[in-house]
């Protein structure tokens, strides 16, 4: 039995909540990335002595050539991996509270930080409390920093003069 086994916290007989679903789902397709990246090094192991040059040979040739580079590369893929992530739980959390939010717009900015404008179908301060318990729960957390996400509330009359990027939710 190995160490994960050991940390099964469901019974056996328990049915699957939506969020295991999910999470099942998340486990495959790391699997199947793993498969991909096994596959990837194992044919640039058949190659290498060739002197065939796999696309993972030249990120490897690339990575010992300009390492510092490489690394920046790297931490900006992963900055904009979490951002969207972070993207898609904003839009679900919006989506989750239709009830009080109309039109939400994904926002350019000079800084790259996830600003959201938000139309609220009526715009009070009990509507607003909901809103913001999102950026309240993240603020708690260490990503707050390093990716800040900004809430700006619109009214209709003036969500036409907005440098909109995308629009994530419209319950209009």
């Amino acid at each position: 039995m190995s160490k994960l086994d050991n940390n099964i916290t469901n019974p056996p007989n328990t049915p699957a909540s939506h969020g295991d679903k999910i999470i099942e789902l998340m486990l495959q397709a790391l699997e199947v990335r793993v498969n991909e990246i096994k596959h990837d090094i194992s044919v640039s192991q058949e190659m290498l002595p060739t002197g065939a040059h796999t696309d993972l040979i030249i990120n490897l040739k690339k990575v010992i050539n300009d390492p510092l580079s490489q690394l920046t590369n790297m931490r900006n893929d992963i900055d904009l991996t979490v951002t969207s992530i972070l993207s898609r739980i904003a839009t679900q959390f919006f989506s989750d509270h239709k009830d009080v939010v109309d039109i939400v717009y994904k926002t350019e900015n000079h800084h790259d930080d996830l600003l959201f404008c938000i139309v609220l179908k009526e715009d009070n301060t009990a509507n607003r409390r909901k809103v913001f318990s999102f950026l309240r729960d993240y603020k708690c957390t260490n990503l707050s920093e390093t990716f800040p996400i900004y809430f700006q509330f619109v009214s209709k009359e003036i969500e036409n003069k907005l440098l909109k990027k995308e629009v994530i939710l419209n319950n209009s």
